[in-house]
């Protein structure tokens, strides 16, 4: 009796196991990648002001999504010395809807994020209002650390133009800022770019 009832818990410890493992690879497939790098904590500043009153709408609306999921928080500010510059600039390339540029120390932690819209790209081919808000989150995700999704559905996956914000992404940042970060020593020590290609047409096109 006392065998059978050993034998029993320990296939239930076996089933218990196996189920928490089948959830963390559930969990792990279903959010949005990201790597180590990451602000010491939320919330991030940042400057819209280098933009035509259009793309600082743009941004605003980017903003207000992610803020509104609770995953992170953006302070607008007016200051140069802001954590994140989002700006618009056709220079960037006509391959690239967006880039971002992001500055980590040795920690892996982000001093300094630059996200960059190209309005005449997005103009040629023909984004909407909504789109262009999209490509707009899309360049906030990486300015907190995502990287790019292989997930379609997704608002990090590399050539998005239709896709808003997802729960995926949402638990992406949960996850990346779930612990508390070391304290920064302010030593830069990388730079790294994330660039968002053209979508040429409605679910169609390939990266450039």
């Amino acid at each position: 009796m006392i065998k059978k009832a050993l034998i029993f818990s320990i296939y239930l410890a076996v089933l218990t196991a196996l189920f928490t493992l089948l959830s963390l690879t559930a969990l792990a497939a279903s959010m949005t990648p990201h790597g180590t790098a990451r602000f010491e904590t939320p919330p991030a500043t940042v400057n819209i002001t280098n933009n035509s009153r259009n793309y600082q709408t743009v941004w605003r609306d980017a903003i207000r999504a992610w803020n509104r999921t609770g995953a992170f928080s953006f302070v607008l500010s007016k200051q140069p010395d802001a954590q994140i510059t989002a700006q618009s600039n056709p220079s960037i390339g006509a391959s690239y809807t967006g880039f971002t540029v992001i500055h980590v120390n040795n920690q892996d932690l982000i001093n300094q994020v630059t996200s960059t819209l190209n309005p005449t790209v997005m103009a040629t081919f023909g984004y909407r209002p909504s789109q262009e808000v999209n490509v707009a989150e899309h360049e906030l995700g990486h300015a907190m650390g995502l990287s790019h999704s292989p997930n379609k559905d997704s608002v990090m996956y590399a050539a998005n133009r239709f896709v808003s914000i997802q729960p995926a992404d949402v638990a992406s940042v949960q996850n990346l800022y779930a612990t508390q970060a070391p304290v920064s020593n302010g030593t830069l020590s990388a730079v790294r770019l994330r660039g968002t290609p053209v979508v040429r047409s409605h679910h169609s096109s390939s990266n450039d």
